[in-house]
């Protein structure tokens, strides 16, 4: 039987490969196997990539091979058949052809689940068998089997010593046996004192315990419990002290009694128990009478003239009845004629006046006697002529 130039006979069979398909993998019409021509068109025309990888058409949904909206096999680009089934034999619905209920003869369900809610391989939709772990051993606290989780650690966070992640068992302890805070269950830290410094025996890093006193009975200053020195073996120390600081007389190195008060009757500050000083006169400069050192009681009233002026005419604080002193100025420095008393000028150190204004005419808030500042506003922001200043800087500015 003769061959074509492509090799094919009239039946379609090429003399090389014996089979209806060249060595370049296409037929006679130039197809390969798969029904598609070298530039990737088939037999109706469509091109490969209008298919989808199922050999759907993803327009019209057209099978390539059949030409039908059904495949080879049967199934549809949805995968259901002509009656409305998939692979599986459940229906749209979910409905099984079989079993016509919801789950197949094996007894799952289109999803794959049995009617208690788990799968072929034991677990349920959440991933947990019905011991309530995942594939992984774990459960949804994320805790295994053995009742550790993935760092080994309980439910009360403990690992399988009994330690947590700081290092301390269930009572609070590392493995040396201290707390958080340092200490080990009878109270002591690594160097054997207590939470107040004490040790076992009682005694502190000084070697004295809570009442002062060292092994030996004697405090810092070499007393013992009974207050018996123990150099002198009396109740005063070589320099003639007693514990508590006082000598014999009752006094002690400064010369004060336990009250406070010297061999005289005067404490620290000079005053005695009645609140006066050796002078008779109080802390705030009266005497027993209420009179100070210049015979001025509390209210001001001299004591020989009965008034708030002295016999020389002058009230406790220096000035007469004018308000000046001996020296004739007034309390702030100014004379009866205006001149301070330090710039000899009619103004103070501070450039203001006896009247309280620079020589400008302005107090010290920069407002002048009729109660306006140098742009002519008033306290409240007013011109003379009553308009507001910022209204009137805007109006300016428009």
């Amino acid at each position: 039987m003769s061959s074509n130039r492509d090799g094919f006979n009239e039946d379609g069979i090429h003399r090389v490969t014996g089979t209806e398909f060249g060595p370049d993998g296409y037929d006679k019409d130039g197809f390969n196997g798969k029904g598609w021509n070298s530039t990737g068109f088939n037999r109706n025309g469509h091109h490969i990539l209008e298919y989808d990888k199922n050999g759907f058409h993803k327009k019209y949904g057209i099978h390539r091979v059949t030409e039908t909206e059904f495949g080879p096999d049967g199934y549809g680009r949805n995968g259901y058949n002509e009656d409305g089934h998939h692979k599986d034999g459940f229906s749209r619905n979910g409905i099984h052809r079989v079993t016509g209920t919801v789950f197949g003869p094996e007894g799952f369900s289109e999803d794959g689940f049995s009617e208690d809610g788990y799968g072929r391989d034991g677990y349920d939709r959440f991933g947990y068998d019905k011991a309530g772990h995942d594939k992984n051993g774990f459960d949804k606290a994320g805790h295994g089997r053995d009742g550790y989780d993935r760092f080994g650690y309980d439910k009360a966070g403990h690992d399988k010593n009994g330690f947590d992640k700081a290092g301390y068992d269930r009572f609070g302890f590392d493995k040396a046996g201290y707390d958080r805070f340092g200490f080990d269950k009878a109270g002591y830290d690594r160097f054997g004192y207590d939470k107040n410094g004490y040790d076992r025996d009682g005694y502190g890093r000084d070697k004295y315990d809570k009442d002062g006193h060292d092994k030996n009975g004697y405090d810092k200053d070499e007393y013992g419990r009974d207050g018996i020195h123990r150099v002198t073996g009396t109740a005063f120390n070589p320099d003639g002290y007693d514990r508590f600081g006082y000598d014999k007389a009752g006094y002690d190195r400064d010369g004060y009694d336990r009250f406070g008060y010297d061999k005289a009757g005067y404490d620290k500050n000079g005053y005695d128990k009645n609140g006066f000083d050796k002078a008779g006169y109080d802390r705030f400069g009266y005497d027993r009478d209420g009179h100070d050192k210049d015979e001025y009681d509390r209210d001001g009233i001299h004591r020989v003239t009965g008034t708030a002026f002295n016999p020389d005419g002058y009230d406790k604080n220096g000035y007469d009845k004018n308000g000046y002193d001996k020296n004739g100025y007034d309390k702030n420095g100014f004379s009866l004629y205006g001149i301070h008393r330090v710039t000899v000028t009619a103004f103070n150190p501070d450039g203001y006046g006896r009247d309280g204004y620079d020589k400008n005419g302005y107090d010290k808030n920069g407002y002048d006697k009729n109660g306006y500042d140098m742009i002519g506003c008033d306290k409240n922001g007013r011109m003379r002529h009553g308009i507001d200043a910022y209204r009137n800087e805007m109006e300016r500015d428009d």
